[in-house]
């Protein structure tokens, strides 16, 4: 049984939240086998910046993905993210419970890609407690 100690978890999918898939080139664009496709992933800078920010206030991180989690782990290894992401895991795809899972998970945050973003905190926006330096939310 795996126990993990710490009551501040985030989970972070992988495709259109960590990075988007791409055909076309883009000078950010990092390339991916994605199960023997080639892939081409341009990193979404404002949810890693998020994720890392989240890491460094003592977060436990968990990223995960319906397309298997051979798949989010060749993503966090092709963005750099070994040293921010605790667990990496497929996508659940059911949950028991006695209660709706809006009644307990929390908030969906979801932040604009890149271009679209300035820097201030986004802590109000996310529900968090404490500033985050250098963070983004939408302007």
């Amino acid at each position: 049984m795996i126990v993990t100690k710490n009551e501040n978890i985030v989970y972070f999918d992988v495709d259109s939240t960590l990075c988007f898939k791409t055909t076309q080139y883009h000078p950010d664009a990092i390339s991916l086998d994605y199960y023997g496709e080639m892939w081409y992933i341009r990193p979404h800078i404002a949810h890693i910046e998020f994720l890392k920010s989240l890491r460094a206030r003592g977060y436990y991180i968990i990223v995960h993905s319906s397309n298997g989690w051979q798949h989010a782990e060749k993503a966090v290894i092709a963005l750099e993210l070994t040293n921010f992401v605790d667990e990496v895991k497929v996508k659940s795809n059911k949950y028991v419970d006695d209660e709706e899972v809006n009644e307990w998970f929390g908030k969906r945050i979801y932040l604009k890609d890149n271009a679209d973003m300035k820097i201030i905190d986004y802590s109000w926006s996310a529900g968090l407690a404490n500033p985050l330096p250098g963070s983004y939310r939408e302007n």
